[in-house]
């Protein structure tokens, strides 16, 4: 009886319809409304014609690893290829896109054509979901077809678009009822309403479905409804009024959410099963859906604002009652930050500290940095006498997050803290030895400092110590040690200053960091050009470095790697080792990690060499964008770094030479020299782009200051604009010295200024300049196999291009291509007889 009841409550209109069955010609559907205009009952609707095997994808929240985690959930049953492709963010072009393509290809074969819904498409809308969902929409349109239930604007250019055809967009339009589908929609519920009635409906409504509905639900039990109120009180009356008094007790705990799990229901319901509570709600159509695929509640929006209003209405003391039993939960299954977030809530601040404290690491991952923020500020100083540890803890989030105000309160407080309360000797001596080496670690790249303090450290006894967290990397996002460490002394002192160090960090139990000395020592000796040396370091180095805290210099290494590779003329072996870069950093972090953006900064680093720039992420060519929050503070003098490298590797020299006065601030106070002194000769190499020559030589003398020692590579990644000015300032200075730094940059340079292999000249006017590079690769004999690890994209990619080309040029083989491009050219070189 349930399921007539409900077939019956499901009314399409014959615009509708009509404009459903059209939309199921198209690849890609999109149903774009406000709450409430039965979008979710459209989706259905196509689901049940298109007669399709469907995964339907829900999206909760704005975190985009939750999303793209809860993705292959549902689309890949093999928990191995999930537990592999979630390592992942959303496909970006490279080897993640290969292998989701690899992996989705499978599925499509197994199930033939298929139909993906993602719902709520509104909570994740981002440049990166777009461009995901774009390439699924390009790359699988023979077997896939997409739908996309939004409450906003998805896609930019959408009109280009829908005139392709690929893409029909049902709106609200479309979704809300007019006056004439409105008495058909009351005549088929059977519902005796009179005219005036309706007219006042229709008029107060508008046609909005979820509206109506609440409203019709009135005179279904005989009552007069008021339509002139506004939904969330109509909702309030016509449904959670009428609700059990049992039922919206239990929803008073779960209304701060906007989802729930069968365990939280149980936990909120007194620890006692909450099954008939749950099977009531969603029996009953009280904006309540369950999703199978997840085994999650979601509250509807509509519903939600009602709950909220309620819980609003109450008083403190009942909503700090519900705040505490939200934070006891969260405590429970270990989410410390959601702890945190409830305890702040009810004004509870003894259990944020408690909590701090209950942290197995110094910082937690994805954690809210306004919220610690917050709780740092509103909490009462006199609970850190209960609690100094905490005060630690607050100093490497404060230190991590670049907030030197907050950081110098907290040692304040610390100091005149541990003076005066009465600790035992063995809690005094773990806090003055942690407050030691959080000193030595924020001392970053002052290795006099750094020592110093460690060896203090040494002299406490040894015993348990705070875990330092992989989630903070040891080299805090930065791929080059000497970018990190180098202010302008002798490289040999540096070296032999870092190696004592270490010494002392073993003798505190702080392992794993052995090889560093060494892989500072490879970097110079790259940058001065002795390439074999360099080689024969970083194998030690590889050695040496071991577990968690050695984890994060595997980028260093590899990024290092790279560039001798690419100093040798082997191409191939450094596109090897950049491809392979981000999967072996997301085996160990997650996706929005500081060392995921490291990763992207040194992939760009070799994309811009190898001419490639649509392969750097959106916010490196973006000279106004901010750099995204999980860069960390010490980072951002190497990400500028990145990004004017990419502005000045694609032309852009002016927008180098007028970057904003905060990018200027935060340069001018980074202490790291190489930093510096390649950033000076990014703007010398934008001033003599644009053939200003005497700002250029001004550049290059400044940096030539801070790199006392040479280090002639340096200017060699830049001798494609400033070999003939550098060579005069040698001439000048008259130095021995300088003379063979100048030979080594003239020989460094003509390797590091040739742009990767010479594949992308306009072969054929009609194709793009990613078409002529892959028909480039065809016409050397390369498989698509070999062009897409040629070229960094997926063999889905190739094949769909390829299709693209014939098409352009007229033929159907790669045979007749190689014909074509015979005919077109006369050089010798070229023409080889690549098919035999």
């Amino acid at each position: 009886m349930k399921a007539e009841q409900k077939e019956r409550s499901i009314f399409v209109s014959k615009r509708l319809s009509e404009a459903i069955d059209y939309a199921l010609t198209k690849d890609t559907i999109l149903i774009e409304a406000p709450t409430g205009y039965g979008k979710t009952m459209a989706a259905r609707e196509l689901e049940k014609r298109a007669a399709l095997p469907v995964k339907w994808v829900n999206t909760y929240d704005r975190n985009i690893n939750h999303a793209w985690t809860n993705f292959c959930r549902v689309v890949f049953s093999d928990r191995s290829v999930v537990e592999n492709l979630v390592r992942w963010p959303f496909p970006e072009e490279g080897l993640q896109r290969t292998m989701f393509a690899d992996c989705f290809e499978e599925v499509l074969e197994r199930h033939g054509r298929m139909m993906i819904v993602f719902d709520d498409y509104q909570e994740l809308r981002s440049k990166q979901t777009n461009v995901f969902l774009g390439y699924l929409a390009r790359e699988f349109s023979d077997n896939l077809q997409l739908v996309i239930i939004s409450q906003r604007t998805v896609f930019l250019g959408e009109e280009e678009l829908v005139s392709s055809g690929k893409l029909f967009r049902i709106d609200n339009d479309l979704l809300r009822l007019t006056r004439e589908e409105l008495d058909a929609y009351i005549a088929r519920r059977h519902i005796d309403i009179p005219r005036e009635s309706v007219d006042e409906l229709y008029d107060s409504s508008e046609g909005w479905f979820a509206m109506i509905i609440a409203a019709l639900s009135g005179f279904t039990t005989g009552k007069r409804t008021d339509f002139g109120v506004d939904m969330e009180h109509l909702v309030d009356r016509r449904v959670y009024s009428t609700l059990p008094a049992h039922i919206r007790y239990f929803l008073s705990f779960v209304a701060p959410l906007q989802d729930f799990t069968k365990e939280e229901a149980d936990f909120f319901n007194d620890g006692e099963d909450a099954s008939e509570i749950l099977e009531w709600l969603t029996d009953n159509r009280s904006f309540l859906d369950y999703d199978g695929n997840t085994g999650v509640y979601h509250i509807h929006s509509i519903f939600q604002k009602c709950l909220r209003h309620r819980f609003e209405s109450m008083n403190q003391g009942e909503k700090i009652k519900r705040y505490e039993r939200l934070a006891e939960y969260s405590l429970e299954n270990k989410n410390y930050n959601r702890t945190i977030y409830w305890y702040e809530k009810a004004g509870n601040f003894e259990g944020v500290l408690l909590t701090l404290e209950l942290y197995e690491t110094m910082c937690g991952p994805d954690e809210d940095i306004a919220l610690l923020s917050r709780c740092f500020d509103e909490c009462p100083k006199l609970l850190f006498e209960d609690y100094p540890f905490s005060l630690i803890l607050f100093m490497w989030r404060f230190y991590t997050y670049g907030d030197e105000v907050r950081l110098g309160e907290c040692k304040t407080l610390f100091q005149s803290e541990i003076r005066q309360i009465y600790l035992s000797h063995s809690d005094r001596t773990f806090l003055e030895k942690a407050y030691c080496v959080f000193s030595a670690m924020s001392a970053f790249n002052d290795l006099d400092k750094m020592q110093t303090l460690v060896q203090k450290a040494s002299t406490y006894p040894a015993g348990e110590m705070p875990v330092l967290d992989p989630s903070v990397p040891g080299n805090f996002g930065i791929p080059s040690l000497a970018h990190m460490f180098y202010q302008g002394e002798k490289p040999e002192k540096l070296v032999e200053k870092m190696k004592g160090s270490l010494s002392h960090y073993n003798e505190i139990g702080m392992q794993g960091y052995d090889g560093l000395y060494r892989l500072l020592e490879a970097e110079f000796l790259y940058y001065r050009g002795e390439i074999e040396q360099a080689k024969m370091a970083l194998l030690e180095v590889k050695r040496d470095l071991m577990g968690e805290i050695g984890e994060c210099f595997r980028l260093n290494i590899d990024y290092f790697l790279a560039h001798i590779a690419l100093f040798e003329g082997d191409v191939g072996k450094m596109k090897r080792i950049v491809q392979s870069l981000r999967s072996t950093v997301l085996e160990k972090w997650r996706a929005e990690s500081a060392l995921a953006y490291a990763a992207e900064m040194v992939e760009a680093l070799f994309h811009l060499h190898e001419g490639q720039p649509e392969f750097i992420a959106g916010w490196i060519l973006d000279p106004d964008g901010e750099i995204p929050a999980g860069i960390m503070n010490q980072a951002y003098p190497f990400a500028f770094l990145v990004r004017f490298n990419a502005l000045l590797r694609t032309g852009r020299f002016e927008e180098i030479l007028s970057t904003n006065r905060a990018v200027l601030r935060v340069l001018q106070e980074c202490p790291y020299s190489l930093t510096k002194a390649s950033i000076l000769l990014c703007f010398a190499s934008a001033a003599a782009g644009i053939g200003n020559k005497g700002d250029a030589r001004r550049y290059i003398i400044r940096a030539y200051r801070l790199l006392e020692n040479g280090f002639p590579v340096v200017y060699a990644l830049y001798g494609e604009w400033l070999m003939e000015l550098y060579q005069e300032i040698v001439a000048e200075q008259d130095d021995e010295t300088l003379t063979k730094d100048l030979a080594v940059c003239k020989k460094a340079a003509k390797v590091l200024c040739m742009k990767g292999d010479d594949v992308g000249e306009e072969l054929f006017s009609e194709l793009t300049k990613r078409e002529n590079e892959i028909a480039a690769l065809v016409i050397e004999g390369l498989t698509n196999e070999e062009i897409a690890e040629r070229l960094f994209i997926s063999k889905n990619t190739v094949k769909s291009s390829l299709k693209n080309i014939f098409g352009k040029l007229g033929i159907s083989s790669r045979r007749e291509m190689y014909r074509m491009y015979q005919t077109e050219t006369t050089d010798p070189v070229l023409r080889r007889d690549t098919f035999g």
